[in-house]
């Protein structure tokens, strides 16, 4: 058979098993929770449960439930889709859940072994049939409802506070919270002020409705996925094919990226397509342009604000490096439109000091650090580690500090790009204070760029476990911390170490035999890189 039928196959199963997650969304979302839900969560999905059941009930005519008239359907149908039913049973939300995950992630390891034992069939075409498949599943999963998280809501409320002249940072008011599923609606706003100028007006052209401002909010991630997904082709256009078939088969084919942001609608893409828009502008040398797309990135997250300090380290040209002071000089424009456009689009909404109350708050809690799993094995073994996890933390930022090292003593654009990832790597590991899953595509993305990296395999190990322990979570919010937490950072750094010192090999193509890509520009160090 040939690579080209394997991956039409491939490609197509991996969508049936994302069409199937997106429709058990809407069933799974009522039984999601981290405590018991509140009024606003239980009315929302007892409407929208109805609505559904009203619709799918007259033809539910097989089975069990087909032997029963229209309205006893409708009861049943309405139950299951508003957390009750068979959906009342955590261990079937976990099952439910987790299999499309597990099935998806499956379909793209197979992929990978598969080009791994054909690198001679390889080539330009293979990694552009991958990336069209990839827009496929972004289109599926932006019919998913939200299900493991508030927060896309939670941008639906906030908007329409702004809109309606309250200012979310600083007050809450509740009855712009209506008709929304939030179990907290006492938090105030933490995003970046450009997130909320974009959820306000999303709310100001739907008028504040939730089913069109859901539609809105859908087809703007929709955009941000497909162009982070194309700015990623881009930036591995001039490496090998291989490199490019990994850089895809990361982002857009493991289903954390996709199922995190298209399904559950979290708006970290927007910070990172403007990271890897500033990545491209940079390489493009429109380094300008390139600073005020990072900044506007700091003003969706905070968490891309370290990236400045490349931004000012970044050279166009590695063979001839300017002294410290031209260096200042030529930043000079550079981090004044920054700091220009940053303050525009803080000068907004920003009231006084307590703007970042919540964000800070938030960033108190620790849970899913690599430091857990250490804590775990403690738990498991009595072994005195305890001590030692804190020092587990350390590790993120060396390793950063080591990636800007080496780009400062030997610049070329793989260094750059891994030194990216290597700031990326601190945030979300240590500075971040805890892993969502939607957090790992800080890092996935700017990783699929230089795919061969060590840090990149590390990326991909975290991504191939990461969609799982807040399933645990949700399904079994009583546990305790053991269970709840420590375990599953164990299985996921546990698996994501394993992937980067063995597992990988088996499943990465051969770099060797494939056919390259387009000659490069500039200096780029070997696709082999180690950090």
């Amino acid at each position: 058979m040939t690579l080209r039928k394997i991956i039409v196959i491939l490609g197509a199963l991996n969508a049936l098993i994302l069409v199937s997650h997106a429709t058990f969304s809407y069933v799974e979302a009522p039984a999601a929770h981290y405590t018991d839900r509140d009024r606003w969560a239980l009315a929302f999905h007892d409407r929208v449960g109805a609505r559904i059941a009203s619709v799918i009930a007259p033809v539910a005519v097989f089975g069990e439930i087909g032997k029963k008239n229209e309205g006893e359907r409708v009861k049943e149908l309405t139950a299951n889709l508003s957390g009750g039913g068979w959906m009342a049973d955590p261990r079937h939300f976990v099952i439910l859940y987790a299999t499309p995950l597990v099935l998806s992630t499956i379909v793209t390891l197979v992929l990978l072994a598969t080009l791994a034992r054909r690198p001679d069939a390889v080539d330009t075409n293979t990694a552009a049939s991958m990336l069209r498949w990839s827009h496929w599943y972004a289109l599926v999963m932006a019919f998913a409802t939200p299900t493991l998280a508030e927060d896309f809501w939670l941008s639906v409320g906030w908007g329409r506070m702004l809109s309606m002249g309250y200012n979310p940072y600083y007050h809450i008011f509740t009855p712009a919270l209506v008709n929304l599923p939030l179990e907290s609606p006492g938090m105030h706003m933490t995003y970046g002020p450009l997130w909320a100028l974009v959820a306000s007006a999303v709310e100001w052209v739907t008028r504040g409705s939730t089913i069109w401002s859901a539609v809105l909010f859908k087809a703007l991630l929709l955009i941000a996925w497909i162009s982070t997904l194309h700015l990623l082709s881009r930036l591995v256009r001039e490496r090998s094919a291989s490199d490019q078939c990994i850089a895809i088969a990361m982002v857009g084919w493991l289903p954390i990226g996709v199922v995190q942001t298209m399904g559950d609608g979290h708006n970290d893409v927007f910070m990172v397509v403007l990271v890897m828009l500033w990545l491209w502008l940079l390489e493009e040398r429109r380094s300008v342009l390139g600073s005020v797309a990072l900044a506007l990135s700091v003003t969706i997250k905070y968490a891309s604000a370290p990236l400045f300090l490349l931004d000012l380290l970044h050279l166009e040209d590695p063979d001839s490096p300017p002294s410290a002071i031209q260096r200042l000089r030529n930043y000079l424009p550079r981090g004044l439109a920054a700091a220009a456009v940053t303050a525009i689009v803080f000068g907004s909404v920003f009231r006084g000091a307590g703007f970042f109350s919540s964000t800070t708050d938030v960033n108190k809690f620790k849970f899913f650090l690599p430091s857990d799993a250490v804590r775990a094995v403690a738990a498991l073994t009595n072994l005195p580690l305890w001590r030692f996890a804190n020092w587990v933390e350390l590790i993120f930022p060396v390793v950063m500090l080591v990636t800007i090292w080496k780009y400062v003593h030997t610049p070329s654009r793989d260094a750059f790009r891994i030194a990216v990832a290597g700031v990326m790597l601190a945030v979300l590991f240590q500075a971040a204070n805890h892993v969502w899953p939607w957090y790992v595509i800080w890092l996935l993305v700017v990783a699929a760029t230089v795919p061969r990296s060590l840090v990149a395999r590390w990326a991909m190990g975290v991504a191939l476990t990461a969609p799982f322990p807040l399933i645990v979570w949700i399904a079994f919010p009583k546990s305790d911390g053991l269970t709840k937490f420590l375990l599953p950072a164990l299985f996921a750094y546990g698996g994501a170490l394993l992937w980067t010192m063995w597992l990988w090999r088996y499943f990465v193509p051969s770099n060797t035999v494939a056919k390259q890509g387009m000659p490069s520009r500039g200096r780029i160090s070997s696709p082999e890189a180690t950090v």
